[in-house]
């Protein structure tokens, strides 16, 4: 990893699309690829008017299949994708938090960060309480 990526952990947002549906996997030789009508749609969502700069991004389908989540209900839109049409999503903002420190972190504290970011969207999905360490959970 270069000094400027190392610089950079530090100012990283975390942007998550989820969808449920079908997609098609073609292999040839050691390469997979990944293709169908609903992995263009999860890649069309990517290029949302979403304000934020982080959040989880629910599709409605993928949003039934889960059922009731407890806590506050997510913001519903509606995003147009290109060649698609009009597309319902929950959108789950971050929780707040401290600004991100721009002091460059050795690789084990991104990989650190990394972790928690993704422990960050269970807990938004969720709406799990935050463990702490040594105090067993419920």
């Amino acid at each position: 990893m270069s000094a400027g990526a190392c610089r950079a952990a530090g100012t990283l947002r975390l942007k998550v699309i989820v969808h449920e549906g079908e997609a098609v996997i073609t292999r040839l030789r050691n390469l997979e690829r990944v293709s169908g009508e609903d992995v263009i749609l999860a890649h069309r969502l990517l290029k949302n008017s979403i304000p934020a700069h982080e959040y989880v991004v629910v599709t409605d389908r993928f949003l039934r299949s889960l059922g009731e989540l407890p806590g506050p209900i997510p913001e519903s839109r509606r995003e147009e994708c290109e060649g698609i049409g009009e597309v319902t999503v929950a959108v789950f903002p971050a929780p707040a938090h401290q600004a991100p420190n721009p002091a460059p972190r050795p690789l084990m504290a991104v990989r650190a960060t990394i972790r928690m970011e993704l422990y960050a969207v269970r807990r938004m999905l969720l709406k799990a309480p935050r463990r702490r360490p040594g105090v067993p959970t419920r």
